[in-house]
């Protein structure tokens, strides 16, 4: 849909952050020239009808007669007040606070027995349990923006309208709430533990079932991607004497990835390269890394062959006092694979 072409009627922008101007800026922010709010982006494009949704009877009568809904839900920080993350101020829970979830879920039916189609938009630093919005099937599309900044409104109405195409992928792994009531917000440790009940952090080491994966991202285009490279066999004899410095200097291995815009539009792909070492997950081990990854743009139809060259430090490991080391366990074979989903078609490399 683009400007001046929408059906007749309103959309509903429903939220805490529906008409969010200062939390958009998040912590640690100087004076921006202007903000614009989620309702105002979206009323460049359409006439909206907009609440905070603490009265949910209300939102839901407002959901049930307008043309589409938006509800802009998460979190506050430093920008806004109360704060629910900020500095001096870590959150000790997962779940959205003021009831979200209830607000989400009765919005969404409300508008799907209606015909009405909703969209989710969270706004917050961090990941935030999106359990039961994301098995709804209520709910149409979920957005993440993070706190998105001055022209905040203005960007996420691009994107629920079309006419920008999402292609980021998150920089983090989203938690269920289970976790944060397994480990203790004082409990540090990245590492699984046992006798605390840490199951991992990170997609480097956690072993739970994450609400969505490290490097999850959709988009209104469709790529495919492939490695192109034989499967080498990497030198290492001289590894372990070299210095971390001079580890981070040496290249190990260049891949070559094909990627493919197999959709009907233009758009960016983040690709991203995993490995995971001999013997993953075990004796501290991460069950996997990020070894490489590039941005390309393509065009409909379009492919471009991707240089992603991995250096030698990350085909090795640290022990218990920091030092590296080349693991040569199961022949020192390591799994490579385009991420996040593809594990199932790894690839062996051998580091000798």
């Amino acid at each position: 849909m683009s400007r001046g072409d929408e059906p007749a009627g309103t959309v509903a922008v429903i939220g805490r952050n529906a008409a969010a101007t200062g939390n958009m800026q998040g912590n640690y922010y100087g004076t921006a020239p202007y903000l614009i709010s989620p309702v105002a982006g979206i009323g460049a494009y359409t006439k909206t009808e907009t609440c905070d949704g603490s009265d949910v009877d209300a939102a839901v009568a407002m959901a049930e007669a307008a043309k589409a809904v938006v509800l802009v839900v998460g979190l506050t920080s430093e920008g806004a007040q109360p704060a629910d993350e900020a500095e001096g101020h870590d959150r000790t829970s997962l779940v959205m606070p003021y009831k979200q979830d209830d607000l989400v879920a009765r919005v969404a039916a409300a508008a799907a027995a209606k015909g009405v189609p909703v969209v989710m938009v969270v706004m917050s630093g961090g990941p935030v349990d999106l359990t039961a919005a994301k098995a709804d099937p209520n709910v149409g599309a979920i957005i993440w923006c993070g706190y998105p900044g001055q022209s905040g409104g203005a960007a996420i109405a691009d994107a629920i309208f079309g006419t920008s195409t999402p292609s980021a992928k998150l920089s983090m792994t989203w938690y269920p709430q289970s976790l944060a009531e397994q480990v203790a917000l004082t409990d540090m440790g990245m590492r699984p533990n046992k006798t605390t009940g840490n199951p991992g952090r990170s997609h480097r080491f956690y072993t739970g079932e994450p609400v969505y994966p490290f490097g999850h991202g959709l988009s209104y285009t469709s790529f495919a991607a492939r490695l192109l490279e034989p499967a080498p066999v990497i030198a290492s004899s001289a590894w372990e004497e070299l210095t971390l410095s001079a580890l981070s200097k040496q290249a190990a291995a260049t891949f070559l990835v094909e990627v493919n815009n197999t959709g009907d539009r233009d758009g960016a792909e983040v690709v991203l390269l995993f490995g995971a070492p001999p013997d993953a997950g075990l004796g501290g081990r991460p069950l996997q890394s990020l070894l490489a990854f590039e941005r390309v743009h393509l065009r409909r139809g379009e492919s471009a062959v991707l240089t992603l060259p991995v250096e030698a430090r990350h085909f090795t490991l640290a022990d218990r006092l920091g030092a590296r080391f080349v693991p040569k366990e199961k022949g020192g074979e390591w799994k490579l694979w385009l991420g996040p989903q593809g594990r199932e078609a790894a690839r062996s490399v051998k580091v000798i």
